[in-house]
């Protein structure tokens, strides 16, 4: 593991940045759909009951540079 992020009120969910054997980086981010879902570019891609639930989870793949 590189970096937790750990939940906090301010920041309604919890993020961890973790490094896999091919040394790619990868955010996964848990929290409220009110915080995770405007965050997420791809939402079209979601299915529509995702919508309805209330913790769901994110990934995105991380460059050296944006650590």
């Amino acid at each position: 593991m590189k970096e937790v992020l750990p939940f906090s009120p301010e920041r309604v969910r919890m993020s961890v940045i973790v490094r896999d054997p091919s040394n790619r980086l990868t955010l996964l981010a848990k929290g409220s759909d009110v915080q995770i879902m405007p965050r997420c570019k791809s939402m079209e891609l979601i299915p529509e009951q995702t919508h309805r639930r209330t913790l769901v989870y994110a990934t995105r793949g991380l460059t050296e540079a944006e650590l």
